[in-house]
């Protein structure tokens, strides 16, 4: 599942360098949590990963990004995924931090 996983990250890294031109690189820690959440939910088999690599961490990149207006070039260092509790407005965020393009 672990292979999965990486898979759907390295897919994700080369689409946004490709369509974005953002460098995206992932900490062991955000890897590490998106492995044990999708371990709960095995269930529902390749879907249920994508589900939970969709849920938390797709979805809540995508808002970032467009938040942060970032200019093609600049790398978005991804370093802890955090699980909120049900009474949170998210259920997943992420803490990230940018450096720009090279000028």
């Amino acid at each position: 599942m672990s292979l999965s996983i990486d898979r759907l990250l390295l897919q994700l890294t080369a689409s946004l360098a490709e369509q974005q031109k953002l460098q995206l690189r992932i900490q062991r820690p955000v890897r590490d949590t998106l492995v044990k959440l999708a371990r709960k939910h095995l269930e529902h088999g390749g879907r249920g990963i994508r589900n939970i690599l969709d849920a938390a961490l797709i979805n809540p990149l995508a808002e970032r990004l467009f938040e942060l207006e970032l200019k093609p070039g600049a790398t978005v260092h991804l370093y802890q995924l955090l699980e909120h509790s049900g009474q949170s407005k998210q259920r997943f965020t992420l803490e990230l931090t940018v450096n720009d393009a090279p000028a």
